[in-house]
């Protein structure tokens, strides 16, 4: 097994409002939205590193909002298949999850060591909705006794060891099993909670604190040696089915 921690780990963030319609989901999705409003300058922590909410105001005045942690890795050295690979992080404060739970999707960053405003649109550069990475994390662990655990799916394998960077997004899996929905719900109590709001904030530790960074752990799959060299010195060998090819 080996390891690796984010050459860069932040928070990013956007909101948008509409004062006469319900298009404030659809205009902050990374398809249509090509920057967010804000990066945090936290290196050590995030209370709300992972956090999404959709309400009303009225009929006709919406707001949504999301914060989602971006993340780079130098997969550089990874050069054979992998057999299985894993994300570790620990949670800070909030907890809240939908009931899908937090995932982990493909995206691209401008840098390895850096996230700018501009890499929210970066989430989705083909409009056809970003790439799922991991399984669901469906209770998220809050401080530093127990980490949260993320499997990652064949098309992350295979990205870790086609791409030098291998860069993800962690968000709540509601924010994507919507990522088209406009709206997610309507107007008069339609949220999972039965009313017009909806809304849930996770915590993340990031990069300051060496015990509690992100962790990257992956395997490489077992490789099938090739066939021993014999050699005859004397003797008799007898092949009682199959096929001895000599070359």
């Amino acid at each position: 097994m080996a390891t690796l921690n984010p050459t860069v780990c932040r928070r990013i963030k956007i909101i948008k409002m509409d004062y006469a319609g319900t298009t404030s989901w659809d205009n902050h999705i990374p398809d249509t939205a090509t920057s967010a409003d804000s990066v945090n300058s936290e290196e050590s922590h995030n209370v709300t590193a992972i956090y999404f909410s959709f309400g009303y105001a009225g009929a006709t005045i919406t707001l949504a909002e999301a914060r989602n942690t971006l993340m780079s890795f130098d997969t550089s050295g990874i050069t054979s298949t992998l057999d299985s690979a894993t994300l570790t992080v620990y949670g800070h404060t909030n907890t809240a999850t939908d009931s899908e739970g937090i995932i982990c999707l493909k995206t691209t960053l401008a840098s390895t060591t850096s996230i700018e405003v501009e890499d929210w649109g970066r989430i989705d550069l083909g409009g056809a909705g970003p790439t799922v990475y991991t399984d669901a994390v469906t209770d998220w662990e809050g401080g530093t006794a127990t980490a949260n655990t993320f499997n990652f799916n064949s098309t992350a394998l295979t990205d870790m060891v086609d791409n030098d960077e291998f860069q993800l997004v962690i968000v709540h899996k509601w924010f994507y099993d919507n990522y088209d929905a406009n709206p997610p719900f309507a107007f008069g109590n339609n949220s999972p909670s039965g009313t017009d709001q909806h809304g849930k904030g996770a915590g993340m530790y990031y990069l300051t604190d060496a015990s509690y960074q992100p962790v990257l752990t992956y395997s490489a799959a077992a490789v099938t040696p090739p066939p021993s060299r014999f050699n005859i010195k004397s003797g008799k060998v007898t092949i009682n089915s199959g096929k001895l090819t000599i070359k």
